[in-house]
């Protein structure tokens, strides 16, 4: 009896972060984390504040469509 069999060796991905700073790129590896801190806060700000004000608007449309 004939069979085929396939046999490959699966890699797992290595994180991203580990791949591509290396210990001699440590600056470079800081101004990244620098940057996403910088990024998160201001998304920690801008999604809860354009929520509210899709909000208000919404509200707002939805009253003035209500008015005789």
């Amino acid at each position: 009896m004939n069979s085929l069999a396939a046999v490959y060796e699966v890699k797992e991905r290595a994180p991203r972060a580990l791949v591509r700073f290396g210990r001699a790129d440590g600056n470079r590896a800081f101004r990244a984390a620098v940057r996403h801190s910088r990024h998160v806060r201001v998304l920690r700000l801008a999604i809860p504040i354009t929520a509210a004000v899709v909000l208000v608007a919404a509200a707002a449309f939805s009253a003035n469509r209500l008015k005789p």
